[in-house]
């Protein structure tokens, strides 16, 4: 975001707490679902089918609404429409 729209992850958070404060609220608790040992789980046979379900579309719910968050900034504040290359943001399997 730096080197294309002159701006910072600081800026985006900034704006979204002030502006977007439900908005905020949600990612942190989309994040919170995430934000997990789901890999130790996996190795150690204690993740269950449900349990990976509810963990992959939390996190495709949090990556939505992150990258949506993004571009109502940098539209916002730089009056451009902000991309995402498709192969930077890998939709969970």
């Amino acid at each position: 975001m730096k080197s294309e729209y002159d701006t910072s992850f600081e800026d985006l958070e900034s704006y979204l707490q002030a502006n977007e404060p439900e908005l905020v609220d949600r990612l942190n608790q989309l994040w919170n679902k995430v934000d997990c040992d789901i890999y130790d789980r996996f190795k150690t046979a204690q993740l269950s089918n449900r349990d990976y379900y509810e963990w992959r579309n939390n996190l495709n719910e949090w990556k939505k609404k992150f990258v949506s968050a993004v571009r109502l900034y940098i539209y916002k504040n730089c009056g451009q429409i902000f991309q995402i290359p498709m192969k930077t943001m890998p939709i969970a399997a």
